[in-house]
């Protein structure tokens, strides 16, 4: 489904509107900030598409997550145990959740790009990028749906 979801965005116009936003800054890094302002902006409307509370959701996905862990390999178990640790995933309601985030991606990259700065233009133009994201994510529920 995580292929599915990211064939989905990269055709969907409103996904590439903020892609190509980014872009004259952030170049090929520009899909995967992308996908972390639309975390942030997720977290921040979660009511609007869950009736789940966001904590509850998080803890169970650790947790259902961990239940699996033994099919994963060393380094995604190495990172889940980070990302359960560090409550990355309720952490993302945050722009500084988002900073740490794109910080630690930066610094796994074979070539270190420093996509944490991206967060000054989240901030800037949370608005646009917020229009985008509410027209985006109601079409990739339906298609979800459909999957």
């Amino acid at each position: 489904m995580h292929r599915e979801v990211d064939y989905f965005s990269d055709h969907n116009p409103f996904y590439l509107q903020s892609v190509h936003q980014l872009q004259p800054a952030y170049g090929k890094y520009s899909g995967i900030i992308t996908d972390m302002f639309y975390d942030y902006l997720l977290a921040n409307n979660w009511n609007t598409y869950s009736s789940i509370e966001l904590r509850k959701f998080c803890d169970d996905a650790y947790r259902i997550l961990a239940s699996h862990d033994k099919v994963m390999p060393e380094e995604s178990r190495i990172i889940l145990e980070y990302m359960t640790k560090h409550d990355w995933l309720y952490s993302y309601r945050e722009t500084e959740g988002i900073r740490r985030a794109l910080n630690g991606m930066s610094k796994r990259m074979k070539y270190y790009f420093p996509m944490d700065n991206a967060v000054t233009e989240l901030v800037n133009n949370a608005a646009g990028y917020g229009r985008h994201f509410s027209e985006f994510f109601p079409l990739l529920i339906e298609h979800v749906k459909q999957y």
